[in-house]
């Protein structure tokens, strides 16, 4: 169950901070950047872009041990498993949990219903199999109660 994968990568970053000191929020941080930072180099061809990105990456990386770095990627397993079993906002849950948002830099959790339902009823199956094939970049707006939201 998805569940249960996020239950395990949440029980490691409360490990991470309990070992080193450092807060949730910056473990949770560093380790989506570490997994985003190999994903994106594993179909970059150019060099100079993959090369910024190690750099980055290597840089989260010797902030920590080893023994932390193994647990950073027992999370990438537990990021695949979850989605493997079930599509939702993995990442999204486990921020949430975590209570790693920031409140002061208008970071908030969308839950994974409302993002559906908001992506469903802005773009038709035909319109999103178009942008899919396309470079196109698209923006999606809605108001709602004149509070207009741009995303």
């Amino acid at each position: 169950m998805s569940l249960e994968e996020q239950k395990l990568f949440q029980k490691n970053i409360i490990t991470i901070s309990g070992i080193t000191g450092r807060y949730q929020r910056e473990i949770f941080a560093d380790n989506v950047s570490m997994m985003a930072y190999a994903i994106a180099n594993s179909v970059e061809p150019n060099k100079e872009k993959w090369q910024q990105r190690e750099n980055e990456y290597l840089k989260i990386v010797k902030k920590y041990k080893k023994e932390h770095i193994d647990l950073m990627i027992q999370n990438y397993g537990h990021l695949i498993n979850g989605l493997q079993k079930k599509v939702t906002d993995f990442l999204g849950g486990i921020y949430e949990n975590l209570q790693v948002n920031n409140k002061n830099a208008g970071q908030f959790f969308t839950p994974f219903h409302v993002s559906e339902l908001m992506a469903n009823i802005s773009i038709s199956d035909e319109e999103l199999k178009k942008v899919a094939e396309s470079d196109d970049v698209v923006t999606i707006g809605i108001q709602l109660v004149g509070l207009e939201i741009c995303f």
